[in-house]
Order: structure tokens, then sequence, then C-alpha cells
């Protein structure tokens, strides 16, 4: 396993970041945050020890790059370099101020508004992705930030994967990268040839029904969140909150976001817009 790398030593390699303090690591990442010529920026650095690391880091800036949804994190600049005889690419991101989704619902809690416009804004990014034919992935309440003003901002590209294009996935592994907790079926099945926007309904799904319950929809009795997944058993929304009776719909909405079977899922984000559009058409969720 790879020494991590820490802010002194990225820090002393990166003079012209003034860096503060180290925010997190996974994977092939660590990430500090840091001032560039006047601006908050998020400074990532990958490690590549592995062809496969060179080619998903390349496919994350290529991403990054191509969309150009307001709702996706900016990425400023890249270059590779060498950190403590680490090669490494570096990716310079803007920083997004607030909460992520996660602590936004533990510090003032779930609610419906929060839920919908969760499910809104990041359905209107989908639509980019969805039309440049790649699959994002890892949508989660941690890849999800809660900016001051309430927008919400998507982040984390790290695993999307490109419906045209070398496959960067061995076939042999026995799931896709992602997160357990909000992967589809076909995604713990690492069946890629299905996958494709519809996949990450699944995990906006179970998104959407966390903002606005604070529970996992698939966090049941007698079955760990992936069996009960791959068992297509889930929580109802109406046994935890009361929705209006002009709403009721979206309990129907979620139940076909985390459908099992792929094709019982929304074909397409504009279907899908359509279709809550049709729910919250006259509400005060009317956008």
């Amino acid at each position: 396993m790879r020494d991590r790398l820490s802010l002194q030593q990225v820090q002393g390699e990166l003079p012209r970041f003034d860096l503060e303090k180290k925010l997190a690591y996974g994977g092939q990442k660590d990430v500090f945050l840091g001032e560039f010529e006047g601006e908050e920026v998020v400074v990532k650095t990958i490690a590549l020890e592995e062809l496969q690391h060179v080619k998903r880091a390349e496919l994350e800036v290529e991403v990054m790059n191509d969309i150009e949804s307001q709702v996706l994190v900016d990425l400023r600049m890249h270059f590779p370099d060498r950190i403590e005889g680490q090669e490494v690419l570096v990716l310079v991101e803007e920083f997004i101020p607030g909460d992520t989704l996660r602590e936004e619902i533990n510090k003032n809690g779930p609610s419906l508004e929060l839920g919908v416009r969760v499910l809104q804004t990041v359905l209107n990014s989908l639509k980019e992705f969805e039309e440049k034919e790649y699959v994002h992935r890892d949508i989660k309440p941690e890849n999800i930030m809660v900016q001051p003003d309430g927008s919400i901002r998507l982040l984390d590209v790290g695993v999307v994967r490109a419906l045209e294009g070398s496959d960067l996935t061995p076939t042999d592994w026995a799931r896709s990268p992602g997160t357990v907790e909000y992967s589809s079926p076909e995604m713990l099945a690492n069946d890629k040839d299905i996958q494709n926007v519809r996949t990450d309904f699944f995990s906006l799904g179970i998104v959407f029904f966390e903002a606005v319950t604070g529970v996992h929809p698939f966090d049941v009795e007698e079955f760990t969140i992936e069996d009960a997944i791959q068992n297509s058993v889930h929580r109802k929304m109406a046994d935890l909150v009361s929705l209006p009776s002009e709403l009721e719909g979206l309990e129907l909405f979620f139940e076909q976001m985390v459908s099992s079977d792929i094709h019982r899922r929304h074909r397409t984000v504009e279907i899908a817009q359509k279709d809550l559009g049709r729910i919250t058409e006259g509400t005060s969720y009317d956008v």
C-alpha cells in the first residue's frame, strides 16, 4: 500500500498553492484545501501507480472539461507532477462552500423540500451526462454539496463510466467501482453492458429518499443494504413521512427510480423530468 501524502509534502512540491489543511483521502487521492491567486481551491493528487489509474484519471479530467453544467464542480487546471517519488496527477478544482448533503441532513434534518430540490437539480445535471454518454456511478450524499444559498452542486466523477471508449473496469471484478450502499443491482453485478443513465437514477432515488426521510430506503431488518438492493426490499416513504395529497405521486416516482429492473426505470432524463413536473405542477415545488 502506498504512503499517503501529507500537507507538508505537497506544499513543498507545489509552493504556488497556499495549502491550509488536508480535507480527505481515499483510493488513489489525497485532497487539500488551499488558495491560488486569491481564490480558495481544492487541490487533489491522484497517485498513478498502474495504467488503470492513469486512464481513470485521464477520464475524470475529460469529463470535468466536457460537462458544462453549472451543477458539476469546475476544474480550474490539471497537470502531472512527481511528489515524494510518486507519479501523480494534480487536479485543482473550485472550492464549493457549504455542507455535504449528509452534513445538511444531520444538521438541519431531512425535508420534502430538500429532497425535491436535490432531485430536480441532479436530474438537470444528469441530462448532460446522458447526452454525452457518461454515467456518474457515485451519486451519494457525500458527493452532493448544499451551498449557503441552498443551491445544490455535484462532486467527484472519479469512477465515471464512458459508454463510448475503452472499458476501465476488469470484467472479472465482482462489482463495479462506486459506493455499495448507493449502487444499483447492475453495478453490484458488474454488468457493464447495461449501465447507462438509469444506473444513476437508482442512486439518485436512494439519495432523494434519504433527503426526505433521513433514512436509507434499503436499510431494512434481516438484510444487509447490499442484499436488500439485490432483493429489491426497501422501505415505503409514506411509512416515514406524511406526503401532501397533491404530492403522493412522489412515492411511485421513487419506486420507479429504484426498480431492480433497469428497464422499469425512467428511460431518459427528459422522461423523468416530465414525470416529476406533472407531480409537482401547481405546487410550491413547481420549477
